[in-house]
């Protein structure tokens, strides 16, 4: 249980340390390594880029399974607090029908790469330049397809892969 709760309170500091500032550089398009520089609360890459990924997930940068069709509505779950007459709070699962996707993806496999022919990664990666090798060495891809958000970093980084 120790070990439990020195996780959580390990995690709690890093969060309010510079989890808040992680997020922030990272949506302005810095990499882990250059995000390490910047902090001065001392973080390992490792937990930066960690940070990195969930908010990306988060925030829909990176999505785990498929986008959906364009012009079909995404269904969202949400909850809300009520309270009843003596002001006792519950919660209520609200359900909101967003408008279809306006974001554009790009499917990504640099798990499969990693793990599955790691010659392959670092082949790839030697081919970047040294701010995008940055960018994609340390996130931890998962062994599975991802679908990255379009933008001209990843589109840059995409062709270099796609080059024997």
């Amino acid at each position: 249980m120790s070990d439990e709760f020195n996780k959580a309170l390990a995690d709690f500091t890093h969060d309010f340390a510079s989890g808040g500032a992680i997020r922030h550089l990272a949506d302005l398009g810095y990499n882990a390594y250059e995000i390490k520089e910047k902090l001065e609360f001392p973080t390992p890459v490792s937990k930066i880029a960690a940070t990195m990924w969930k908010h990306f997930v988060d925030t829909g940068k990176v999505r785990l399974t498929p986008p959906k069709d364009e012009g079909e509505p995404i269904i969202q779950k949400d909850y809300i607090t009520v309270y009843d007459s003596y002001g006792k709070p519950s919660f209520k699962q609200v359900t909101k029908t967003a408008e279809a996707e306006d974001r554009k993806y790009l499917k990504v496999d640099f798990g499969f790469l990693r793990y599955k022919d790691p010659k392959a990664f670092e082949d790839f990666l030697n081919r970047l330049d040294k701010k995008d090798r940055d960018f994609v060495e340390p996130l931890p891809w998962p062994l599975k397809e991802v679908w990255f958000e379009d933008c001209d970093l990843m589109q840059k980084i995409l062709k270099l892969e796609s080059v024997e």
